[in-house]
């Protein structure tokens, strides 16, 4: 079940000089493979806006138990052929229900095209 790999895409954080805030920047972004997770589709919407024709696809990925996941919601995430999608919300931490101890990692991540 725990057979896919993505490619979790992590940014540089640069400080604008001008103003000091902090912004991403995608140029080269750091690149970790994960293995062993679980991708699932979650959605695929097509908003009706004037003037646009968008579609947003959607996959729900499950880490492996026991498996780290080094995922922040401002990551973006490489799915197999290079599809790159953007973290919605914030991952989760689930706790095995007998020991407290983190089990796995969830999260929802993706793609808006149109």
């Amino acid at each position: 079940m725990f057979y896919q790999t993505v490619t979790v895409l992590k940014p540089d954080v640069v400080t604008d000089p001008r103003y000091g805030d902090e912004k991403l920047d995608w140029t080269s972004p750091t690149r970790l493979p994960v293995d062993h997770v679980l991708v699932a589709p979650s959605i695929q919407t097509e908003p009706t806006e004037p003037n646009r024709n968008a579609v947003v696809t959607g996959w729900h990925i499950v880490s492996q138990p026991g498996q780290p996941f080094p995922v922040a919601s401002r990551d973006r995430i490489e799915l197999r052929g290079g599809l790159v999608c953007e973290v919605v919300g914030e991952v989760a931490e689930w706790p095995d229900a007998l020991t407290g101890r983190i089990d796995h990692y969830e999260c929802d991540i993706q793609r808006a095209a149109g």
